[in-house]
């Protein structure tokens, strides 16, 4: 009985180990990869040298004195009517083995204004105002430029692999071309009809905006800031674009 006991128990240890020792086809699979995924890892960090980009914002915008105070009176823009929206691509490069990425691309950009009260562009032919406008309830009122950019940002990226897998800080610059700039108003004349104007004439925008960026992100989510160093008029109110906008990078 003590024999035939001792020999149960060598079968079944002997069959375990046996178990133990053979894997499926399946397990080696998943194994290799992940071996193989481990090693991809540890070669990738910091090598990717190079990405293309394609990004997307949204968020407010608005303008600022030569002081960096929010204008008032009638250049005043309302907060939550005034917003900005990007959508650029480009490339990121990656400096050898260390955490710094240059960006460039081109970016198409739109800032709106939302101006409080009756107030309104106001032009002569050597300048623009903004001025009240007479027996009108004013709806909305709005001024609106668009801009063809060129970032030029350098970014620190402390991504685990790759380019913006993880935590990002940059700072930078744009340089735009306006192609277009307007202004539009909502208003009730006083008969009491809702109107509709846009006016596309000359208000004496400048033709080119430069400015200074910044960036904070982790992965593909980013929070862009940025201030323009030259007003947003050639001659006529004292204001320099402002924004911040939240995005997502592809």
């Amino acid at each position: 009985m003590h024999r035939f006991c001792c020999l149960i128990i060598l079968i079944v240890f002997t069959f375990n180990l046996h178990a133990q020792s053979e894997k499926t086809d399946e397990d080696k699979w998943k194994d290799r990869l992940q071996e193989n995924y481990d090693i991809y890892v540890r070669k990738v960090k910091y090598q990717r040298e190079h990405l293309p980009w394609v990004d997307v914002h949204f968020g407010l915008n608005n303008w600022v004195t030569n002081d960096f105070v929010l204008n008032d009176g009638n250049a005043e823009a309302e907060l939550l009517r005034s917003w900005a929206w990007k959508f650029g691509m480009g490339g990121k490069y990656r400096l050898s083995k260390t955490p710094l990425v240059f960006q460039f691309g081109l970016q198409f950009s739109v800032h709106r204004l939302g101006l409080s009260d009756n107030n309104a562009l106001v032009k002569s032919e050597n300048s623009v105002d903004i001025q009240p406008l007479e027996d009108v309830d004013m709806i909305r009122s709005q001024v609106v430029v668009s801009y063809m950019n060129i970032p030029l940002m350098v970014h620190l990226d402390f991504s685990d692999y790759g380019i913006d897998n993880g935590f990002t800080f940059g700072i930078g610059g744009e340089v735009g071309l306006r192609i277009n700039g307007y202004q539009r108003q909502i208003f009730n004349d006083q008969f009491g009809d809702e109107m509709r104007v846009k006016s596309t004439g000359n208000y004496h925008f400048q033709t080119l905006r430069y400015g200074l960026a910044a960036q904070l992100g982790y992965g593909s989510y980013k929070l862009s800031a940025g201030y323009d160093l030259n007003p947003v008029f050639a001659n006529g109110p004292e204001g320099r674009m402002v924004y911040l906008l939240l995005g997502i990078v592809l």
